[in-house]
């Protein structure tokens, strides 16, 4: 049992209710799944005990694991556990659960076991001899309350799972107060069951036992009543105690509530104030243990192994969990603390809020979001991703190894650890699909839609049917959930239309696709504005630098007229060009063109002459100087373009008809000539260079022999003007055919190495002039 402070706070708001039932460690979430679940489906194909997979209308994923079951079986099939009350004629019930739960008129608590035997608690209740009349109304679907159930004292009772609170409101001082201000209730067990006090959470005082009671059956705890807190506005509290005493029926208890008097008639206690039992069902219903909290810096760990479903960004990670302060310890909720991990990251701590920071009970963190920073190193994927989230519980004091003896996790909490990933496929984001509201010329056959979508699976790939191939953008991104926008150029079908019958066109939506095959829903097409326009043809805007041309506005309108501007000239029809570009890049000249028909204008249309740069080129010849009736290799190479080359020619002292990028000529006589390369880009613009050739007499001198001997002299197997050939190969075989020597590129510098004197064989390969062999003696 437990006193509390304040009635209306306690039953409407969590962040302020008793201690025994919970003070929560931050703000709880104020999600609509955790609000209202009626555009949530739950997918029944995919329940297990502990687990629960939702959807929205929107397409949202809501995943729920809780260490706890959260379903049980009926009749061989799952069903959810539900705790709230029903009202029947003459009592109230929370029947979808394992161990279900009754409210009788008397204020009588009845909670089941798994051999489905009863255990009432609560009712007949009296104070300091007075008995009790109680009225329930309905507070909501988990809450009743009943008002003077005797003269200034209020009952309260809220239904969990597996577990009731009721509490007692003491609006004011009680009047006829001995040593003690008793309450009476009784307590009905079944046949065969016995009650037991909790020694290992509890203690006897006078006559008096403080601590937990527990209902036996066969060995199995059908039944927990806590023990009781008493608690004013200024913090100060108590345990009060309580015995026992058997009535005239075999079955039957009477337990009695000591509260002292002399808290409760000291002037600094201020009402109103509470006294609340929790009554807990079968232990054996939630499937997990006590978990024991260690003295901090060290923490108790345990966990829950989520799993993320394949195709969905990540959108919340929401947990729930709690930590017991026992009164029994002289412990209060801000002794203990808690905070979680994945193999991302950790939280911060997370511990008990003023002003029931300073009280003994549980302390509740209700749905809060935790996706950063524990999921912000799983990216969205196609398939599902499951990791362990882990709870650590630490306590400030007492000192000590880890145990379960003051502050803990009670798996009969109303806050079991639960996590819950929320998750969306690929959607449309905000407006979805648009393009620019300015009205654009009839004769704009571009238009930008815009395409916002968010969540899936990075990268998306967008198609649009005015669109030649696909935009691609994006990439999965660990705890991005920000919406995304793509700028898809369109060509409007069938335009240019001059001096249209129609004012808008419709454009239909583009198709998102995330890389799992998921599309984005539909939504509706947008519409770009037509403003009429007469027909502009605007010139070839690439030209070549320095040369002349002469351009020409046009329509097909028979009898428009034209004007044009830019350059610093102004005119109409003709347009002369002859501009210049001395840089390496393109440049732009701007310049603006209108037709007129009828009084009626297009836009003052902007276009650019595009001025290429002046191409340039180069070219290589091997051997340099050229040989005499000996082909001279000749390659060209470009230096600067304005687009690619589209042609090469070659003249040679003043012939052409040469073409290709590389060629081979022989020049017939003694002393220098003229080579030329002509070029031109594909743009048309051209480009020659000329080089002097000198043509000398001399070819590949072969040698007979080398004399490696140290004097200076012929010391290496030199082929006399070798360097001018590019590309050449050398191999040396010795008079048995085996190769003592090969070297691609030889430059002249083997000197036989330690070969003996002799005759040897040679083979040089040399480009453009063939292959050369014969015998070379090497003497020394």
């Amino acid at each position: 049992m437990l006193c509390l402070l304040n009635v209306t706070t306690a039953m409407s708001q969590m962040s302020h209710s008793s201690p025994q039932t919970g003070e929560i460690l931050q703000p709880e979430s104020s999600h609509s799944f955790f609000t209202d679940r009626t555009q949530w489906n739950e997918i029944i194909d995919e329940r297990d005990l502990h687990s629960a997979t939702w959807q929205h209308e929107d397409g949202r994923l809501m995943v729920e694991k809780c260490v706890r079951p959260i379903h049980y079986f009926v009749n061989g099939k799952l069903e959810r556990i539900d705790a709230s009350l029903q009202q029947r004629e003459h009592y109230w019930e929370s029947p979808h659960q394992m161990f279900p739960v009754m409210i009788d008129r008397n204020g009588g608590i009845h909670t089941a076991s798994s051999m489905r035997e009863e255990v009432k608690i609560g009712g007949n209740a009296s104070f300091n001899g007075m008995n009790s009349v109680v009225a329930f109304q309905n507070v909501d679907d988990s809450n009743l309350k009943a008002r003077n159930i005797v003269p200034g004292i209020d009952k309260e009772i809220r239904v969990f799972e597996n577990a009731v609170k009721y509490q007692y409101v003491l609006n004011e001082l009680p009047v006829s107060i001995g040593e003690y201000f008793e309450i009476r209730e009784s307590i009905h067990i079944p046949t065969g069951a016995v009650i037991k006090f909790d020694e290992n959470h509890g203690h006897a005082k006078d006559d008096q036992w403080v601590g937990r009671l527990q209902v036996m059956l066969d060995g199995e705890i059908i039944s927990t009543i806590h023990p009781t807190l008493c608690y004013d506005q200024q913090q100060n509290h108590l345990l009060a105690g309580y015995s026992l005493r058997k009535t005239e029926d075999v079955n039957e208890w009477e337990m009695i509530t000591y509260v002292e008097s002399s808290w409760l008639l000291s002037p600094t206690t201020l009402y109103p104030v509470f006294i609340d039992p929790l009554v807990v069902g079968p232990t054996s219903a939630w499937g997990s243990t006590f978990m024991p909290s260690c003295e901090i810096p060290s923490y108790n760990a345990d966990s829950i192994l989520v799993t993320v479903p394949g195709q969905i960004t990540v959108t919340g990670l929401f947990v729930t969990a709690s930590f017991f302060a026992d009164p029994l310890a002289n412990v209060i909720m801000d002794n203990g603390a808690m905070y979680f991990s994945t193999p991302c990251s950790q939280t911060g701590l997370f511990e008990a809020q003023p002003p029931f920071d300073q009280l003994p009970g549980t302390a509740y963190l209700l749905s809060f979001d935790m996706r950063e920073p524990l999921m912000c190193c799983y990216p969205p994927s196609c398939t599902q991703t499951s990791f362990y989230l882990r709870m650590h519980l630490g306590r400030y004091t007492p000192a000590g190894d880890c145990n379960a003896n003051a502050v803990y996790y009670d798996p009969s909490s109303p806050w079991p650890f639960t996590a819950y990933i929320e998750g969306h496929t690929v959607e449309i984001h905000q407006d979805g699909w648009s393009v620019p509201t300015a009205a654009i010329c009839s004769n704009n056959c571009t238009v930008t839609g815009r395409a916002r979508m968010r969540y899936g699976v990075p990268p998306y790939t967008i198609t649009h049917p005015w669109m030649t191939g696909s935009v691609v953008i994006e990439q999965p991104t660990p705890c991005d959930v920000a919406g995304k926008l793509a700028n898809l150029p369109l060509t409007i079908p069938g335009c240019p239309v001059y001096c249209p019958t129609f004012n808008s066109l419709p454009v239909p939506p583009c198709v998102t696709t995330d890389v799992c095959g998921n599309v984005a829903p539909d939504v509706p097409a947008s519409v770009v504005n037509i403003k009429p326009a007469p027909d502009v043809i605007i010139p070839s805007t690439d030209v070549c630098s320095d040369l002349a041309y002469n351009f020409n506005l046009s329509s097909c309108q028979t009898g428009s007229s034209f004007t044009w501007a830019g350059n610093n000239a102004n005119g109409s029809e003709t347009i002369p060009i002859l501009l210049s570009n001395p840089g390496s890049d393109t440049m732009d000249v701007s310049y603006f063109g209108q037709a007129t028909f009828n009084g009626c204008s297009s836009l003052s249309t902007e276009f650019f002459f595009h001025v290429l740069p002046a191409p340039s080129t180069d070219f290589t010849i091997h051997p340099d100087p050229a040989f005499l009736n000996v082909g001279a290799g000749f390659e060209g190479s470009p230096v600067s373009t304005a687009g690619a080359i589209n042609s090469w020619a070659w003249s040679f002292d003043g012939n052409t008809g040469i073409s290709g990028m590389t060629t081979v000529y022989a020049f017939s006589s003694i002393g220098t000539h003229e080579a030329c390369l002509h070029i031109t880009t594909v743009d048309g613009c051209p480009a020659t260079i000329c080089k002097a050739i000198e043509v000398v007499t001399e070819q590949l001198v072969i040698p007979n022999i080398f004399t490696p001997n140290g004097d200076g002299l012929n010391e290496n197997l030199e082929f006399k003007n070798l360097e001018y050939f590019q590309g050449n190969s050398l191999e040396v075989y010795n008079r048995w055919g085996n190769i003592v020597y090969s070297k691609t590129n030889y430059n002249n510098n083997w000197n036989g190495a330690d070969l003996s004197e002799g005759t040897y064989y040679y083979v040089l390969n040399v480009a453009l002039l063939g292959a050369f062999s014969g015998y070379v003696q090497l003497s020394r």
